[in-house]
């Protein structure tokens, strides 16, 4: 394959991976909707289901939010019965959240829904096709990784 064709090849390959990546975030939107839950919600069950009680703060840099945007989503989890939140002994400027028995069920119906979202973009695809595309993804990561780091991206050449 020549040059030319292999870089026609690779920007049609990162389209199509930006748009399944794309249709992938919108499936699992769909499927959230159905249990109440809000995209920008899963990730901070997510993050207290793995590491438990945590303070406001940490959590928001957890999940890269903004303070006051974490303020608010989890105004809306407290409301809706998801987290609660307590003030810590120590210091009475810091707020502890953590998950409810309602947010730990919450996250096992999302965990469900993702596996399900994931189990339909794969319909059709072999381990051994999955197995292949894992590793290549895994280097374009990589590839991405030093790129964004600096290492590489001075190779390219400057717009005009």
């Amino acid at each position: 394959m020549d040059p030319k064709e292999m870089d026609g090849v690779r920007q049609r390959l990162a389209r199509r991976l930006m748009l399944v990546s794309r249709r992938h975030f919108v499936l699992s939107n769909m499927m959230l909707e159905k249990t109440g839950i809000g995209s920008g919600q899963v990730p901070i069950l997510m993050e207290l289901q793995r590491h438990g009680e945590m303070t406001q703060s940490v959590l928001a840099e957890h999940v890269r939010v903004t303070p006051a945007t974490m303020s608010g989503t989890l105004k809306r989890m407290e409301r809706d019965g998801h987290i609660a939140r307590r003030g810590d002994e120590l210091d009475a400027r810091v707020s502890l959240v953590r998950l409810t028995e309602a947010g730990e069920r919450l996250c096992e119906r999302a965990h469900e829904l993702f596996i399900k979202s994931d189990e339909l973009m794969f319909e059709g695809v072999s381990n051994e096709e999955c197995e292949r595309m894992y590793a290549t993804l895994e280097t374009a990561l990589k590839n991405l990784e030093t790129a964004i780091q600096g290492e590489s991206h001075e190779k390219a050449t400057p717009l005009p």
